[in-house]
């Protein structure tokens, strides 16, 4: 599963258009499983082709995000490096902000570092002070920029290679 957090909300289309340009031999189809509700019908889970998205505007907000973007049913392998290359590109896309967790090489074992892409750029943030889905909360901390590799994948979605 991959998870975002964006800056402005952002329309299922746009989502399933943008999913399908970043992987064209996936179909990505919108669900409300957060919410209680059933696999939609034209999904197949046992198809690697297959992946849902859910967009979610209320819950687990933080100050400057304010919905939600989870995957679905994506491949299992490198889903760290899948979710920064699909945030940039979805940061790049529509001009947003986009928030993801980060596993920090140096400090692997610290759970507050995040990415943020700001048009398409990466920064180091930290959430250490911020209490996901509380409304009187402190905004992610952006430390400052930090280079990521680039993520390479194919049209299914798998790790290429980083460069």
């Amino acid at each position: 599963m991959e998870d975002f957090f964006l800056s402005q909300i952002i329309t299922s289309k746009e989502v399933q258009a943008a999913l399908e340009l970043a992987m064209p031999s996936l179909k990505a189809v919108e669900c409300k499983i957060s919410k209680g509700e059933d696999y939609p019908t034209h999904f197949d889970i046992d198809s690697n082709t297959h992946i849902l998205y859910e967009i979610e505007t209320e819950s687990d907000s933080i100050p400057l995000f304010t919905s939600r973007l989870r995957l679905y049913n994506t491949p299992s392998a490198n889903c760290d490096e899948r979710q920064l290359w699909l945030a940039q590109m979805l940061s790049s896309k529509y001009q947003i902000n986009v928030l993801v967790t980060f596993t920090h090489p140096d400090n692997p074992t610290n759970p507050f570092y995040n990415i943020v892409f700001q048009d398409g750029q990466s920064y180091l943030a930290d959430d250490v002070e911020t209490e996901f889905g509380c409304l009187d909360t402190k905004p992610v901390r952006v430390i400052g920029p930090y280079s990521l590799p680039v993520y390479n994948f194919d049209s299914f979605g798998k790790f290429i290679g980083a460069s």
